[in-house]
């Protein structure tokens, strides 16, 4: 029933959204989180890039796009990413302090930044990063320029992380290197069982090969337990012709153009390879969307977080139909609930007669229904007549007291008891003589280790001269009984 709710409240359909002056890439996504399916892709190459907002208005209608949210991405040179350690997980916590630990890496002023994180699987590890508040202006600008507005702002290079975090199904895997071959920068990451062990971020140049092999050199120098198992590219300039092969034949290592759309169900044709680079992007910002995430990575928070009305709105209706829907759903719960457990009750009820009528037989005039009672009474005038048998087990006999102790004393030698009282099998009075006093305190010993008695008081002892010849010592024991 709950899972209803959830589903009712989850967003249905994410546009993930990467423009730039030369080209803007489009990808929606929609159903269940866990499964997402592909619904549609756009790219467009802008014929006017010194006013692609001329081109570019209406791009999501014409494209038929209907997205519940819309997800942009900034470059990754705009970001400054670190992986921070902190011991916490409960994620409102970490919200008020991530920014106060970010600001020893930041170039800039902390309170100048916007900073937001994901958690990682490795506990205690969050990948955080920071952007200026002025670059998030000029993103909104931008945007709101071609009558588009994000829900969620992410990070390029962090959505391909994520992507490829959901689509590696070896959690185990050898370190893969993902290289993302932009335009105007190159972005160099290397994975490891899901955690980004290593970004590096680059001035695109015509030769994209030496930083390659210069960043996976230093990689292999410092992780030489962990050689890279392949690596996979991704991005406009990836389509360069060979580059693959250039890349393998220089670092002797598998190199491939990256495909994650082939991860996903699509009711169209599969894309081409070079499609999928170019849409990468989109497609990882889309997924990072999801609300089967544990946390969305946002940088539209502080004073750039979306207050619209009709958001507000569209949430308020969504949540009385799934709260109606849910009083619905108890209401037919409890009925059905009240429906079987009357005839159960009912069922319950005929063999509890037949079972009271087999026992007293002479009571068959008594209602339907107080059988039990009836019952009851009956058990409590047969138990009535033997209660004093009950009571007698219970607090123990005189012959049970006088029976421990006569096996007590005869452990001592020469020890004699003259006088033993007992008042209500509650308390004992004990006169005797002992030839020592050391014959006392062992009698007192042996008493106290009975579980019987809850306390032994030896209330005298003295020495006293018998037939003016022996000396013997006269004592004189109060012993209470456990209740």
């Amino acid at each position: 029933m709950l899972q209803i709710v959830k589903e009712l409240l989850s967003v249905k359909s994410i546009v993930g959204l990467e423009a730039t002056n030369q080209w803007v890439g489009a990808v929606q996504i929609s159903g269940n989180p866990q499964a997402p399916e592909i619904e549609r892709t756009a790219l467009y190459t802008v014929t006017d890039p010194e006013k692609p907002e001329n081109e570019l208005q209406g791009f999501l209608e014409r494209e038929n796009f209907k997205p519940e949210t819309l997800v942009s991405g900034l470059p990754t040179p705009a970001a400054v990413i670190r992986e921070i350690n902190l011991p916490l997980e409960n994620i409102h916590k970490i919200e008020k302090i991530i920014k106060f630990q970010m600001e020893p890496f930041m170039p800039f002023s902390i309170d100048e930044t916007v900073v937001d994180f994901v958690l990682t699987p490795v506990k205690g590890q969050i990948l955080t990063a920071g952007v200026k508040k002025t670059d998030i202006a000029e993103h909104l600008q931008t945007l709101a320029n071609i009558r588009l507005e994000p829900r969620v702002i992410g990070v390029a290079d962090l959505a391909l992380f994520g992507l490829y975090s959901r689509t590696q199904p070896d959690p185990e895997h050898e370190p893969i290197g993902l290289i993302h071959l932009h335009a105007d920068y190159q972005t160099i990451q290397i994975i490891y069982q899901k955690r980004l062990d290593l970004i590096r971020v680059l001035q695109g140049g015509a030769d994209p090969l030496a930083p390659i092999q210069e960043t996976i050199g230093l990689y292999q120098l410092k992780n030489p337990d962990h050689a890279l198992q392949e690596i996979l590219i991704t991005g406009e300039a990836a389509l360069a012709e060979d580059l693959p092969d250039r890349i393998n034949a220089l670092t002797g290592i598998k190199t491939s153009l990256w495909k994650p759309f082939d991860h996903f169900k699509s009711p169209s044709r599969s894309l081409s390879p070079e499609m999928q680079a170019r849409l990468s992007v989109p497609l990882g910002l889309a997924v990072s969307a999801l609300n089967g995430s544990s946390k969305i990575f946002n940088l539209r928070k502080e004073e750039f977080r979306v207050k619209t009305a009709a958001e507000l709105k569209r949430r308020t209706v969504f949540m009385l139909s799934a709260l109606f829907l849910l009083l619905t759903l108890l209401a037919l719960n409890l009925w059905y609930d009240v429906h079987v457990k009357k005839g159960i009750h009912k069922q319950l009820q005929a063999q509890n007669r037949a079972l009271f009528l087999s026992t007293a037989p002479d009571l068959k005039n008594v209602p339907s229904g107080s059988e039990n009672a009836e019952m009851q009474k009956l058990l409590d005038q047969k138990t009535t007549q033997y209660r004093w048998i009950d009571e007698m087990i219970a607090k123990g006999t005189v012959l049970d007291i006088i029976r421990i102790l006569t096996e007590v004393v005869s452990k001592e030698p020469n020890v004699r008891l003259d006088n033993v009282s007992i008042e209500e099998i509650k308390t004992v009075h004990i006169d005797g003589v002992a030839p020592t006093f050391k014959g006392v305190d062992n009698l007192k010993e042996s008493l106290t280790k009975i579980k019987l008695f809850k306390t032994v008081n030896l209330v005298s002892a003295k020495m006293e001269t018998v037939d003016n010849k022996d000396k013997v010592v006269k004592f004189n024991f109060v012993l209470e009984r456990n209740e």
